[in-house]
């Protein structure tokens, strides 16, 4: 018993807020000259498009355990404008993966590479849909969203474990894209996040296009986040660009749309990812029958020095208390399973033939099991 007090003392303290941080005493030098940083667990890898004729860079970031799990499978975030964007949104995904809020998923960020290769040029020739006069290099989406579906995820989704759940992020032109995207071929993707897009660049496709699935479920089951910077001139071509994918009645589709206050067209991007994933990844809120949570309110006991854990029901929420912490709400995933919304705190109720409930409470990788109080 001793060892698994051991190991549930930090559940303890996890809920209070409090933590425990380790010093070491090793001298390290004022200055040391070392290598460059390599990101931890990236994989670049290198791939030429026959349909674009064109060379790309694709930097993979795996997600923790990857290695040791060898049977796993993960969501695949295809991140476009790599050579900007691979670093900040690797970040977000694993802020918001050690929250409990994003699964482990793999990234797959695409960028331009080759000889002469200048991405700031070729964005546009990639990201949008119809030739402009004054661009000589434009109009060529459709033949890069046919490399991504024929070529680029192929590629990474046989190399890497990949399941079968894809995110699609784009900011800018990027966003222009994923836009595009998912009124072009929607079953490529599950999630779809847009930010700043200038969708006045094509409003002539747009308003076809969406004339063209008005009431229609083509899109049923996604999930698109649209985002904008409060300070940008983008504003208004957003929200208006929101009010007409709604006015289209794209049946099933789930839109949400959000302008985050006091950031411009560059400051929306770690903002934009973080509410983009947390709206692709969003988890169910079961309202569940009163006849079946009231078979879980009590309290649970792990060991007698240790206080126990009480469950109550308020407002169709679980609720969680604990002498010295404070009460947490968790929602309802399944009849037996919740989930803590700000971090990685789950609950499994399994019922036996012959004992007590358990109460499985996992959090960050560790499984505790408590038994209800007689």
């Amino acid at each position: 018993m001793k060892k698994m007090m051991k190991y549930f003392t930090p559940f303890c303290f996890a809920l209070c807020g409090l933590g425990m941080h380790a010093t070491a005493d090793t001298a390290v030098p004022a200055f040391e000259e070392t290598a460059d940083f390599i990101y931890p667990g990236a994989k670049v890898h290198q791939y030429y498009s026959q349909i674009v004729d064109q060379q790309y860079e694709v930097r993979i970031r795996l997600p923790g355990g990857y290695e040791q799990n060898s049977e796993a499978q993960y969501p695949v975030i295809y991140v476009l404008d790599g050579q900007w964007h691979f670093t900040s949104s690797a970040d977000v995904l694993g802020n918001l993966t050690y929250d409990g809020q994003t699964p482990n998923s793999i990234i797959a960020a695409i960028t331009w590479s080759g000889e002469g290769a200048v991405p700031e040029q070729l964005r546009f020739r990639d990201f949008t849909y119809t030739p402009a006069p004054n661009q000589p290099l434009s109009g060529g989406a459709s033949l890069f969203l046919e490399a991504l579906e024929s070529e680029i995820i192929p590629f990474v989704e046989t190399k890497y474990r990949a399941n079968s759940h894809r995110t699609l992020i784009g900011s800018s032109l990027g966003g222009l894209f994923a836009t595009i995207a998912l009124l072009e071929k929607p079953e490529l993707f599950d999630g779809y996040i847009a930010l700043s897009a200038p969708y006045i660049a094509e409003q002539t496709y747009f308003q076809a296009k969406l004339a063209e699935l008005n009431g229609s479920k083509a899109l049923k089951g996604k999930r698109l986040f649209l985002g904008v910077g409060g300070l940008e001139f983008n504003k208004p071509l957003v929200t208006d660009f929101s009010n007409q994918l709604k006015d289209a009645n794209l049946k099933g589709l789930r839109i949400k749309t959000k302008v985050v206050p006091h950031v411009g067209h560059g400051g929306i991007n770690a903002p934009g990812f973080t509410y983009g994933l947390q709206h692709v990844f969003k988890r169910p809120r079961l309202k569940l029958d009163d006849a079946i949570v009231a078979n879980y309110a009590g309290s649970y006991t792990i060991h007698p020095s240790i206080p126990p854990i009480v469950i109550s029901f308020e407002s169709k929420k679980l609720m969680l208390s604990q002498v010295g912490a404070p009460t947490l709400s968790f929602f309802a995933s399944s009849e037996t399973e919740f989930y803590y919304e700000g971090a990685n705190i789950n609950l499994t109720f399994i019922e036996q033939v012959e004992g007590p409930m358990i109460m499985a409470v996992s959090q960050e990788g560790q499984v505790f099991e408590l038994l209800k109080d007689q």
